[in-house]
């Protein structure tokens, strides 16, 4: 029988750095592949260095779900809707 179940998006338990950088780096590469400056306005409109991958207080990335995380990107990309960034993606 379950008892309960533990998520630790924050960082609590688990490094949460470690653990989320480098996909926070992929996507970004991916939603503005050849696009420094898209990613970088990308990044900064979720509290991610696009540089870095180092995430900022308060960033929806850390606190956020992928839905808050699309309301914020959609409007920022070409064709960009909550719907699309939200399905379940095979290439990244």
């Amino acid at each position: 029988m379950i008892r309960g179940l533990l998520f630790d998006k924050d960082g609590t338990l688990l490094d949460f750095d470690a653990t989320w950088r480098g996909f926070a780096l992929e996507v970004l590469e991916a939603l503005a592949p050849g696009d420094p400056a898209l990613r970088a306005r990308l990044g900064e409109a979720v509290g991610v260095d696009a540089a870095t991958g180092a995430f900022s207080p308060g960033s929806p990335i850390v606190a956020g779900s992928s839905a808050d995380i699309a309301e914020i990107w959609a409007p920022m990309l070409p064709g960009g809707s909550v719907a699309s960034l939200t399905a379940e993606r095979k290439s990244v």
